[in-house]
Formats: C-alpha cells, sequence, structure tokens
C-alpha cells in the first residue's frame, strides 16, 4: 500500500511540474498539413521564400518545393535512381550556390581506362526538379582516390567519401579536394598526392592540379583547407620534428602548423611556419573572410590531453607574408566550475592553481565572422562512450552512447580582443550518432541563437546546477537560447514540447540537421508524426524584438 501511495504521489508531483512549464512568449509557431512520409537520407535548403528537400533511399530519390509562408508543398516528383545515376555512384556531397542545389557523385570507371570520376547533377528551384540533361563531369583521375571504408550489406565493403567539397559562405567559387591512393604503403617513405581543384559558380574550372607533399605521411597531418576569391588555394598543416607523427608531451610540442599557398598566377608553393610556442593545439580549423583575411582558430591545451582544452587559440593574417597575430584566451575557472559536481569543481581549482585547469571534451563546431571583423567561436562538449556486458556464456557485447554536453560560445573583437564567453549547460545522450543531438546556430538582429531539444528542467538552471539528462527519442523541449552579441547576455526559453504539438501532434525524429533558416526572425523544420506522414513546422521570432541591420 505505502509504495501505491509514493508511485501515486510521484506522478501527481509529475504532473505538477509539467503542467507549471509555459512557453515562451518570444516564439510562435504554426504547422502544415500532413503529407505523406519519404524514408531516407534528407538534405534541406531555402532560397527567397521557399524550401526545397532532397531525400534518397536505396532506391528512390524524392524532391520536394514547399511555399516557406503558408507551408503548402507546391511541388513532389520521385525519380529511380536507376534512372538518375549509374550502378557504382556514390554521393559525395549536396551543396547550394544561389537558386541552385547541386549533387555531387563520383564513378569508378573500372574498364581499360582505370578512372575515378566526379559529376554533377542540378535541381532548381524554380522547378524544384533535375535539369534535364544536365549530368557534368568536372574531374576525370588516372587511377583510384582515398576514401572511408564503410561495410555495404552484409559482407561487401564500399569506398565512401573520396571527395571533399569545400565552399565558404559568400565565395565565389569553390575547391575540390581528394588523395590519391598510395603506391607506397610505409607512410614513413610514402609522400601524399593531394589533388586540388578551384570551379566557378558555373561549375568550370579556373585552375588546380596534383600536388606532391613536401613531407612525408608520417611528417605530417593536413588539417584542413580553403581556397580566397582569387583562387589561390590554402592548406593548414601540423608538420612533426620527426617521424614518429606524435605529439610526444614534453616540455614543449613535437610540431609547428604551417599553412601552404598554392598561388593561382604561378602555381608555386608558397609556406609560412607558424610557431605555437609552448602551446598544443587540440583542434583547429582555417578560414577565410570576405575581407580575404586568413584566420586559423580552436582551442589548445597543456599537452597532457588531446581532448581537453585549456582556452581559444586565434592565428590572424592579412596574407601569407604577413606573421600572424597570435591570441590565447584561457578558459577561467569561473566557468568551468558552472553547472558541474561540487567535486569536480574543487579538482578545477587544485588544477588552476598550477594552471592546469581544463573544460573536458570540448570540440570546435564553427567560426561566425562578423561584418565589424569580430569572430565568434563555438564549441561543444563531445565524447562517446563504451559499455560492454558479458553473458553468462563468456561472450561479450560492446554499445556506445554519444554525448553531446554543454557549449561554449565566445566573442572576439576584430583586435583579437576577447569581449565574453559563456557556458550554455546541456545533458543529451544518444546511441545512433547526432539524431535529435547537439545544435543549429544562426545569428540575427545581432543575436546568436543556439537551438536544440532539451529537458525542460533545466530552463533557468542556476550556476551551481547540474542540467538534467535528455536522451534522444525522449521527447524534449525545443529550447532557444539567445545570446546578446554586444552584451553576451543570455535567456532561454521553451518554443514547444515535442510531445504535445497543437492539433495533438507529437514530434518523432527530429533531427538538427533538418532545421533550415527561411527568413531573419523565422526558421523551419521537418518532423514525422507517425501515421506515415511528415509535417514542417515553422517557427518565428517575436517581430518586436527585430531590428533593421541598418540600425546595428
Amino acid at each position: 500500500m505505502k509504495k501505491q501511495l509514493l508511485l501515486l504521489l510521484c506522478f501527481l508531483t509529475l504532473g505538477s511540474i509539467t503542467a507549471q512549464v509555459k512557453l515562451s512568449k518570444d516564439y510562435s509557431y504554426s504547422i502544415s498539413k500532413p503529407y505523406k512520409v519519404f524514408d531516407g537520407d534528407k538534405y534541406y535548403f531555402s532560397y527567397e521564400n521557399e524550401v526545397l528537400t532532397f531525400k534518397k533511399n536505396k532506391k528512390k530519390i524524392l524532391v520536394q518545393k514547399f511555399n516557406a509562408n503558408s507551408l503548402k508543398e507546391l511541388v513532389r516528383t520521385e525519380y529511380k535512381i536507376s534512372d538518375l545515376f549509374p550502378k557504382n555512384w556514390q554521393l559525395e556531397a549536396i551543396r547550394q550556390i544561389g537558386e541552385n542545389v547541386f549533387i555531387y557523385y563520383s564513378s569508378w570507371d573500372g574498364g581499360k581506362n582505370k578512372k575515378e570520376r566526379l559529376f554533377v547533377k542540378k535541381i532548381s528551384f524554380t522547378d524544384g526538379k533535375f535539369a534535364e540533361n544536365f549530368d557534368k563531369k568536372i574531374i576525370s583521375i588516372d587511377g583510384k582516390v582515398s576514401g572511408v571504408q564503410v561495410r555495404n550489406g552484409s559482407f561487401s565493403l564500399k569506398i565512401v567519401d573520396k571527395f571533399d567539397i569545400i565552399k565558404l559562405d559568400n565565395a565565389s567559387n569553390f575547391l575540390v579536394k581528394y588523395r590519391k591512393k598510395p603506391e607506397v604503403k610505409n607512410d614513413k617513405k610514402s609522400y601524399d598526392i593531394i589533388g586540388l581543384k578551384v570551379f566557378d559558380t558555373e561549375l568550370n574550372e579556373i585552375w588546380g592540379s596534383e600536388f606532391k607533399m613536401p613531407y612525408t605521411e608520417r611528417q605530417m597531418d593536413l588539417l584542413d583547407y580553403a581556397t580566397d576569391e582569387e583562387g589561390n588555394i590554402y592548406t593548414l598543416v601540423k608538420k612533426f620534428h620527426d617521424n614518429s607523427n606524435k605529439d610526444k608531451r614534453r616540455d614543449e610540442s613535437n610540431y609547428q602548423l604551417e599553412l601552404f599557398k598554392y598561388e593561382k598566377e604561378s602555381k608555386k608553393l608558397v609556406v609560412r611556419k607558424i610557431n605555437i610556442g609552448d602551446k598544443y593545439i587540440s583542434n583547429i580549423g582555417l578560414y577565410i573572410n570576405n575581407k580575404k583575411e586568413i584566420y586559423f582558430a580552436g582551442y589548445y591545451n597543456d599537452g597532457e590531453s588531446n581532448s581537453n582544452v585549456d582556452g581559444i587559440a586565434v592565428f590572424k593574417m592579412e596574407d601569407i607574408d604577413n606573421v600572424p597575430t597570435k591570441n590565447f584566451h584561457e578558459i577561467p575557472v569561473e566557468i568551468l566550475n558552472q553547472y558541474v559536481k561540487a567535486k569536480t569543481k574543487r579538482k578545477n581549482n587544485r588544477k588552476d592553481k598550477k594552471d592546469k585547469a581544463e573544460f573536458n571534451s570540448l570540440i570546435l563546431r564553427k567560426l561566425f565572422f562578423h561584418e565589424d571583423g569580430g569572430i565568434s567561436i563555438l564549441g561543444e562538449q563531445y565524447y562517446v562512450k563504451a559499455h560492454t556486458s558479458y553473458s553468462s556464456n563468456g561472450g561479450t557485447r560492446t554499445r556506445y552512447t554519444y554525448h553531446y554536453n554543454d557549449m561554449l560560445i565566445s566573442k572576439i573583437d576584430a583586435s583579437g580582443k576577447l569581449d565574453w564567453m559563456r557556458k550554455i549547460p546541456k545533458r543529451q545522450k544518444g546511441v545512433r550518432g547526432l539524431g535529435g543531438m547537439s545544435f543549429t546556430h544562426f545569428y540575427t538582429n545581432n543575436n546568436h541563437y543556439l537551438l536544440y531539444l532539451d529537458n525542460v528542467k533545466n530552463i533557468g538552471l542556476p550556476l551551481n546546477k547540474i542540467p538534467a539528462m535528455h536522451s534522444d527519442k525522449m521527447g524534449g523541449y525545443l529550447t532557444a537560447c539567445k545570446i546578446n552579441d554586444a552584451t553576451g547576455e543570455v535567456s532561454k526559453g521553451s518554443i514547444f514540447d515535442s510531445r504535445k504539438l497543437k492539433g495533438k501532434i507529437a514530434a518523432h525524429q527530429f533531427n538538427t540537421d533538418r532545421i533550415v533558416q527561411t527568413k531573419k526572425d523565422e526558421f523551419i523544420i521537418e518532423v514525422y508524426k507517425k501515421k506515415k506522414e511528415d509535417v514542417l513546422i515553422k517557427v518565428k521570432i517575436k517581430q518586436e524584438e527585430m531590428v533593421e541591420e541598418s540600425q546595428l
């Protein structure tokens, strides 16, 4: 009897907590009429006042177009993959350039020619269909290129991700990168041959070539690539001082950063060596803004652990001929101690006395350029846990959980000064990779918006409390975390309960990759509502808070 009363009390308490949850008045949402679901991989794009979706499974492709105002489905066209692509095709990337969505795919010619080829098809927002007779071959390579080996069915293997399609925001060209399959398998003797080709937005090759790296595979790691408006190609490299290919945790790092520039006109390689001093770079990216300034930015640590972070590292160059300005911003222990256990605080405080307090498992997610020359850097605490169980007959089984925890967003002004740094509490756990985990970022009206599914208990969480866990496929509230770009002021609000939408609809298969911004104050997300139907949800930010860009 006592157990029954206790259980009833728990239900009543839970019901009381749920009833008290209020949605934020800063956001409103509307839902489209249901339409037939299509199961498969899904990609979303926005142009002017329309949304276009590209969906594919093993046999078919579906292209849809919607009106972003009415959410009405305007175009729905299904294609048989066998009618569009050859048998051995591999999807490499899908990229939007203006009103066109380009589908990049590779196809190996294993006959007499033995060539790896990259093709492009086009879908236009004008009619929402594949362009007829548009199947452009943009690269043909003698021999095989390297990729990622994945299982194709029970027994066979296939190679994917052979080509990287790299396009910077607002750039008038894009870069295609590939790596030739090494002829020598010993990485102490093998020199990578990297193909780098620049194309304009009409898919015409501007220039490019295959470049033999100046160091062996063991002596270097290729970190990132970019191209500028003039078509010059840049590569960020970690160059090791010996053949160990290891950081070697000593008094100083066992590597230096180098920036390669392949000049379009002369086609020669220019190398700038970057002295990183006593810092260890844990993860870093290469970026070029619309002012042709070169950045490589990310995180650094003290060398004791690759996955942990001491602070932010930003290198800025006007050109490769200039020595970069370097700025390192340590993460204060006050931020590290937010939303953690008392035991962790004590540990951080002890480490801080030795200048070794760290942000665990922080990885770089995005760098955002501001018009005034400043940047914002967004990171997320991410790690994978292995869980091994043992059976009575001595066998083992391992499953993995994927953890997407606290976010760190930092604003750095044009001079390299840190304006503010904010830690945003979050605990998410999934079992199949991304799914409904992690976050989506967009910037509008002088505010950053971080969108993610969260446990409602985390709204208004005090600094000394630990966030409640949200697990994938367990509902959750779509949360908007708004950060004022000028002040760093943070406010959070619940947009909707994914299990209790208007019309008694529950949102299933929520995925942050399905969020697409359609206007400055609006974004749309597609969810599954059961009964083999999808719906679009349009979220609007309160109009009173919108300010014209010209007033900023």
